[in-house]
């Protein structure tokens, strides 16, 4: 992963980047041992700034990743964000602000400039 801050917020609540990441990771692996046999797990190297920074090794294996997913569910690809900013935001915010969506895995988004009446 490129961004070098973990910790930062992830979609503006309680969870952090590093969170999702980690959710990600289960998410996938369920889906692996669903689609192949045996599969028996994955095993996740996770690095941050173009793999720079080791964030350690993780071995989730298919019990482990339907477990989690059985008790807590997966994401839902389909969420639905709105963010309404004010005319008083720089560009350079909302700039920011949409880097953000799509690092954070958002494939659409759309900015609409209503003239102020």
């Amino acid at each position: 992963m490129s961004e070098t801050n973990t910790t930062k917020s992830a979609y503006g609540g309680q969870f952090v980047l590093y969170d999702v990441h980690i959710a990600k990771m289960f998410e996938v692996t369920y889906s692996d041992c669903q689609e192949i046999p045996n599969a028996g797990g994955r095993t996740w190297y996770y690095r941050a700034r173009n793999s720079k920074i080791d964030m350690g090794q993780f071995r989730i294996n298919c019990q482990l990743a339907s477990d989690i997913a059985n008790t807590y569910g997966l994401g839902n690809q389909s969420v639905l964000r709105v963010a309404i900013f004010s005319l008083s935001n720089i560009l350079a915010e909302i700039h920011d602000k949409l880097v953000e969506y799509f690092e954070n895995g958002a494939r659409l988004v759309w900015v609409i400039h209503a003239k102020e009446q």
